[in-house]
């Protein structure tokens, strides 16, 4: 209820990102929750997979000026928007928001070079989830 709260307070800015790209699927995901509490999700689509540094980064720049906190969820999903964090966390401290890192699962698709891209951002990230 809390965040339900926060977003229509207005206090969370969402914007709308779309693709020219006619391959790019939308996702769509189902959450299964057993009733001990364990669940399992399913997804499909490449909508996240395909987000890149051009679809975000002046979409970031254009927001910072009234933004808090800048946060950077599950990247190692987004692995065609990873190599832009230390960009959009250095405009971001240029700016004075603060940012949150939530990488999300480190999988088996994730190379050493994903894993540099994270240690090299640590040191500038505010909240570490």
């Amino acid at each position: 209820d809390i965040l339900k709260q926060v977003v229509k307070g207005g206090k969370v800015h969402t914007r709308f990102i779309e693709s020219d790209d006619n391959a790019v699927q939308t996702n769509v995901a189902a959450h299964y929750v057993h009733e001990d509490g364990t669940s399992i999700m399913t997804s499909a689509g490449s909508a996240n997979q395909n987000l890149s540094s051009e679809d975000v980064e002046s979409v970031v720049n254009e927001e910072l000026s009234q933004t808090r906190y800048l946060y950077l969820g599950g990247g190692l999903k987004l692995l065609n928007l990873l190599p832009s964090y230390p960009y959009l966390i250095a405009e971001a401290k240029k700016r004075g928001v603060k940012v949150i890192l939530d990488h999300g699962r480190v999988t088996n698709l994730v190379t050493d070079d994903h894993k540099k891209i994270i240690h090299s951002i640590i040191s500038d990230i505010d909240i570490y989830l």
